[in-house]
């Protein structure tokens, strides 16, 4: 089952997700309004011009837990399906 987590993030927090991610086995590609966006394993992560970071896949909670210490559905907006 496929999860989506949306937040926002300031700049600063971007850039340190940015450089925490770029240490490990993630892919970054371009993708249109993104500031960056990564593919790792069971993962997309997509930090858009506006702020906001969109997590999706599988490996969600792992990766909040991991990159985005406190992060919880009370933080963002969380959605768990089949279809995206």
């Amino acid at each position: 089952m496929s999860t989506t987590f949306v937040t926002t993030l300031d700049p600063e927090a971007g850039k340190r997700l940015y450089d925490a991610i770029g240490k490990e086995a993630f892919e970054f590609r371009s993708v249109p309004h993104a500031r960056w966006s990564a593919k790792g394993h069971d993962v997309n992560v997509t930090l858009y011009r506006s702020g906001k970071l969109v997590v999706q896949g599988r490996g969600v909670e792992v990766f909040t837990g991991r990159f985005l210490p406190g992060a919880s559905a009370a933080d963002g907006k969380s959605r768990k399906g089949d279809a995206l």
